[in-house]
């Protein structure tokens, strides 16, 4: 089994496609949380509209 068939070598292409779509897209969500635990401006935006409380629970943890 030295060669893949065709059908083998797509499947190992679209998986490792997938795999780093999906480290993009998740280095992506952590860094914007990141952000917004931390950005100064984010934490007095908060402080002004406490309407907010529910999209920015996370950021307090």
């Amino acid at each position: 089994m030295g060669r893949l068939s065709g059908a083998l070598r797509c499947v190992k292409y679209l998986l490792l496609t997938f795999n780093l779509v999906f480290l993009l897209v998740g280095s992506a969500v952590l860094a914007i949380g990141l952000w917004m635990r931390f950005n100064s401006e984010i934490k007095e935006f908060k402080l002004e509209k406490d309407e907010l409380e529910l999209f920015f629970m996370g950021s307090d943890l």
